[in-house]
């Protein structure tokens, strides 16, 4: 398979959209929801359009047959032999003249600022074949030109073991709010350089950071959720007392 791994092209944004949702639609079956997918697919979609990203595609270079002329088609239909012999001998190095199709197979993002990975995604009928590994690659060395000495990436529960196969390391379980509604995923990392201990102290800062931001968010929504049933149950309480003043005035 010929698959080559090149920058992608501002018109192509809808491809990529289009095969972003099919890859997490089929792909992340066995670990989120239909509804949590659904969320995910619309929120990655709006990601994809509106923010800044370094991106880049995975190609399939095929090559087929050109069709035969309209010509040869016409001839063919008359049953004309001598017409039919004589567009052959015209036709022949167009009927076999080799056409190169491509198709974009996969695609990997990673944020303007070139350490936080957006994603790596490939159509269903293409995974396991190490494309996302050489689309991770692309993105890792354009980090590592950035001068960046780690690469950070909040992985969904389906590409933990594609990260991990790469060399990246799981620190902990996470969750991501959309559209108010937790989405579980792992905070992985992966050192593109040999790390000082200057380099570690500060890769461990942004580890607590992240998990108090964690903590304050499941802390807010709790509220947020207990908030919502008081209120719930207070109008339920209000409507029977509403109920009961009626049937107690007639």
């Amino acid at each position: 398979m010929d698959i080559q791994i090149r920058s992608a092209k501002s018109e192509e944004l809808e491809e990529l959209i289009e095969l972003q949702s099919k890859a997490l639609r089929v792909l992340s079956v066995k670990d989120y929801t239909a509804k949590e997918i659904e969320i995910i697919v619309k929120t990655q979609a709006t990601i994809r359009q509106y923010y800044k990203e370094i991106v880049f595609v995975a190609e399939q270079k095929t090559i087929s047959n050109s069709p035969l002329t309209p010509r040869m088609r016409e001839d063919r239909e008359n049953n004309s032999q001598k017409h039919f012999n004589d567009a052959a001998a015209e036709v022949v190095e167009v009927q076999y003249k080799p056409i190169t199709n491509n198709k974009i197979v996969g695609f990997s993002c990673l944020s303007s600022s070139a350490h936080n990975i957006g994603g790596v995604y490939i159509h269903p009928d293409y995974i396991r074949q190490k494309i996302g590994t050489k689309l991770l690659q692309a993105i890792e060395e354009v980090s590592i030109s950035k001068k960046h000495k780690i690469i950070w990436v909040k992985s969904s529960l389906n590409a933990i073991r594609f990260y991990q196969s790469n060399g990246y390391t799981k620190h902990f379980f996470s969750r991501i709010w959309l559209d108010v509604n937790p989405i579980d995923i792992a905070i992985m990392s992966k050192p593109l350089v040999p790390l000082t201990a200057s380099d570690k102290t500060q890769k461990n800062r942004i580890l607590l950071r992240e998990k108090a931001r964690d903590t304050i968010m499941m802390i807010i929504f709790a509220i947020i959720f207990a908030i919502r049933i008081f209120l719930t149950i207070l109008t339920i309480v209000t409507i029977v007392f509403f109920i009961i003043s009626i049937i107690l005035a007639f």
